[in-house]
């Protein structure tokens, strides 16, 4: 019961999807059925041959004998030619489903709030597109069809089980309720280590993310047997939880097969008592008994995709939980025209975790066309301000304006139009470096994007690249350093002219005589703009209008 409500309610869930299919849904199962009938109607009826056959009393008319023959071969077409339609229409399904899947959850990376992403470990996340889908994508196309059929199929086999010998029957399901406790107890006890087991190989894979990312780092500072001792905490998790997964569910096959075998065997007694009597004739004791054989193959195939069933509906379950995750309130967010840039922060409080505040009751004033830096320790609260400046998060208290608009009512294109960004781990995407640095604004040229390009020292870079401003970039196999990212990251908002700028550790990695070009083009790029600039790099604060030391998410000094 516990497995077909959670079997109901993703199908609930997944309404939704398969809703537009749900004709051919019904079609696949109605041929289903059709086929199951077909196929197990066919022992009873070489019985009833048999026993004409065998009957000294009966003369057989070899036509008819012709005719039943025919008759079995002809539905024995019917079912394969049944089947095999059925299985096409939901291998069809599936691969819908799990697109149109794969396609919401892409949509839903890009309308989710930051915060989300930032609870979500990214290797979990990653395994949820990589190993998730395509469990979904087999749970529908093979394993929930798959076990209505097998339950069909036992079911129809034991309705042809009574129709030929009543007694038999009795004797054989008296086993089923025995193998149906056993099963359901070993399901219910595995069903928490599939879920373990999903848990930990999403832990497993992040630590291999972060190990990838950061592997100069790793063997710069030689933590190789940190990291190793790390990782290999979490794999003896992991192997830990499948084991135990494995164990359990694996006992299922075995309980049913020696359910099954012990029924065979039961009735193999009686049906030779009753034949030895008088009361089952040869050709009914063979068909049952081939229907005592045939059952054991869906008992066992019916249990193998009710385990698999198992991983494969929480599997589901992880992809639901990132389409049905909350999104970014837009309704208040609306187009607003920034035209002097001014940031006022009143009283701002805000915590990333409930009950550790990380700012306490910051107020700032930076005025229009100011070159504004904020400096303090790690940890002080710089890179927060700037995050909760461009919207990715709510303050808990307080207030932050721009131009006397709060910034959690300004429109996603607002900021674009008006905000650039510079953050500490700039992004690029899979495409030419002219592309990176145009990105979404249309109509500059390449006399524009050359001076900008030479003002922040990326055209010396681009220059000694075969292919030039040509170049793909973005890819593993494609990527560039560091600080030609920031590089070209800082071309990319230059060529906007935004009306704000936000800085964070920009020139960070830059060699001392681009830093300072840097900063020179910069100041004489945005002498109408207001800049903030959140930075160690001492050269770089002292052409600062207006500086703000942070110390343990406070204000200590604004000069």
């Amino acid at each position: 019961m516990g497995m077909m409500n959670s079997v109901t309610d993703c199908y609930r869930r997944m309404e939704g999807y398969i809703g537009p299919e749900r004709k051919n849904v019904r079609l696949c199962i109605l041929l289903s059925l059709g086929a199951t009938i077909l196929l197990y109607t066919v022992p009873y009826m070489g019985g009833v041959l048999l026993d004409r056959i065998v009957d000294p009393d009966i003369s057989v008319d070899l036509s008819w004998a012709l005719d039943v023959c025919t008759l079995i071969l002809l539905m024995v077409t019917l079912w394969y030619v049944a089947a095999m339609h059925s299985k096409s229409i939901m291998v069809k399904i599936a691969l819908k489903t799990s697109r149109k899947m794969r396609e919401d959850m892409n949509q839903k990376m890009l309308r989710v709030p930051v915060s989300y992403m930032d609870q979500m470990p990214s290797g979990d996340l990653s395994s949820r597109f990589t190993s998730d889908l395509p469990m979904v994508s087999a749970l529908i196309s093979t394993d929930f069809v798959g076990f209505i059929v097998y339950l069909t199929v036992i079911a129809a086999i034991l309705v042809m089980m009574f129709i030929t010998s009543p007694i038999l029957a009795l004797v054989y399901v008296l086993m089923i309720p025995v193998m149906l406790y056993s099963s359901r107890r070993l399901t219910m006890e595995s069903e928490e280590d599939f879920t373990l087991q999903k848990e930990k190989v999403a832990d497993l894979n992040s630590r291999m993310s972060d190990i990838i990312r950061t592997h100069d780092s790793i063997r710069m500072e030689n933590l190789e047997e940190e990291v190793l001792e790390g990782f290999n905490s979490s794999n003896r998790d992991f192997t830990k939880a499948f084991i135990s997964s494995q164990i359990r569910s694996g006992m299922i096959s075995p309980v049913i097969s020696i359910a099954v075998n012990l029924g065979y065997f039961m009735t193999v007694v009686v049906g030779a008592v009753l034949m030895v009597n008088g009361m089952l004739q040869v050709g009914m004791f063979l068909a049952f008994m081939i229907y005592v054989r045939n059952v054991n193959s869906p008992l066992l195939l019916s249990s193998t995709a009710h385990n698999k069933m198992r991983d494969e509906i929480i599997s589901l379950t992880r992809v639901l939980e990132v389409i049905e995750a909350p999104e970014e309130e837009v309704g208040d967010r609306q187009d607003v025209e920034i035209s002097k840039g001014e940031i006022i922060i009143e009283d701002l409080s805000f915590s990333y975790i409930a009950g550790k505040e990380v700012l306490h009751s910051v107020s700032l004033n930076i005025e229009p066309g100011q070159i504004t830096a904020i400096v303090g320790p790690t940890g002080s609260g710089k890179t927060t301000i700037a995050n909760l400046l461009m919207g990715f998060y709510k303050p808990d208290s307080g207030c932050l304006r721009i131009d006397g608009h709060d910034v959690n009512t300004i429109s996603r294109r607002s900021f674009s139009n008006n905000v650039a960004a510079v953050l500490q781990d700039p992004w690029v995407f899979e495409g030419t470096i002219r592309e990176n640095i145009v990105y979404n604004r249309e109509g500059l040229t390449d006399e524009q994007i050359l001076e900008v390009a030479r003002l922040t020292g990326l055209d010396d870079y681009v220059r000694r690249l075969p292919a030039g401003y040509d170049t793909i970039i973005g890819s593993e196999r494609k990527r560039i350093p560091l600080p030609q990212k920031r590089m070209l990251a800082l071309t990319r908002a230059f060529i906007g002219n935004p009306k704000i700028f936000i800085l964070d550790e920009a020139v960070a990695g830059l060699d001392p005589i681009t830093g300072q070009r840097v900063i020179q083009g910069l100041k004489d790029k945005v002498q109408d703009c207001t800049v903030i600039i959140i930075s160690h790099n001492q050269a770089l604060i002292d052409q600062a209008d207006h500086i703000v030391r942070l110390k343990g998410g406070r204000v200590v000094s604004d000069t």
